[in-house]
């Protein structure tokens, strides 16, 4: 229940905020400091803050001073070998990604895609996002890291909006939502066969999964307007939900 030292993190962006492979800190966007501003250095940096340091000394991994309004987000893969990094133009509906090779200690651009991207998670050498190269409606893409210039659809365009995307294991969980507004989560294996779909009985939030990905049990919520917040399990062995409340 204690505080850790260093934080809170000031002027950080929410968006962009993730974990490092081990632990030992985390990435974040930081908006520009007046000083900054007023030297006209209006665009983002990334930062790694190291837990117990305090944000002064925290170091910049990566700024893109041609493009002052771009959203950024750093994630490490690769077990933290590599560190990409997805840079958002908003307006403009492009995403450039840039990859650190740690070893090499170099940066370098692997894509650009006139399509917006949200990263949803890796396994070995496929990188995988949400995307709306489908259509309007989003679907679940992946691009080799070897071979970055070519998008390939794993999951393709639904009549339901595809409004959030989890890789858990080796399963993906996709949350869609209805013409009526109501939840649909549907179970996919890492080859993009459909393993299960779940509904719900009234319109409501499904929470993200949460639980440790090999271990094949995760947890979720759902609460509806005349049902309670009720917790399940989900078991990805045989495809169940089980309430626990």
């Amino acid at each position: 229940g204690q505080d850790i030292p260093g934080f809170p993190l000031i002027g950080i962006r929410i968006r962009g905020t993730n974990w490092a492979a081990d632990s030992s800190g985390l990435y974040y966007t930081k908006w520009a400091s007046a000083q900054e501003n007023a030297r006209g250095e209006r665009y983002n940096k990334i930062y790694f803050h190291r837990l117990g340091d305090v944000q002064s000394v925290d170091k910049v991994v990566y700024v893109d001073s041609k493009n002052k309004t771009n959203g950024l987000t750093a994630i490490e893969i690769d077990s933290g070998k590599k560190i990409l990094v997805y840079n958002d133009d908003g307006a403009d509906e492009k995403t450039k990604l840039m990859l650190w090779d740690k070893a090499k200690a170099a940066w370098r651009r692997i894509a650009s895609y006139r399509r917006i991207l949200t990263y949803v998670g890796q396994n070995g050498e496929n990188i995988y996002f949400r995307s709306d190269s489908c259509g309007n409606k989003f679907c679940l893409v992946y691009l080799n890291i070897r071979r970055p210039t070519t998008i390939r659809v794993l999951v393709p365009e639904q009549r339901d909006i595809l409004m959030y995307a989890q890789l858990l294991g080796d399963h993906f969980v996709l949350r869609y939502s209805t013409h009526d507004f109501k939840t649909v989560v549907k179970i996919h294996s890492l080859d993009g066969i459909l393993r299960n779909t779940l509904t719900f009985p009234e319109r409501g939030t499904v929470s993200a999964f949460t639980g440790l990905p090999k271990s094949g049990l995760s947890f979720f919520t759902f609460s509806g307007f005349r049902t309670p917040s009720t917790a399940y399990s989900y078991d990805f062995s045989n495809h169940s939900a089980l309430a626990l409340n």
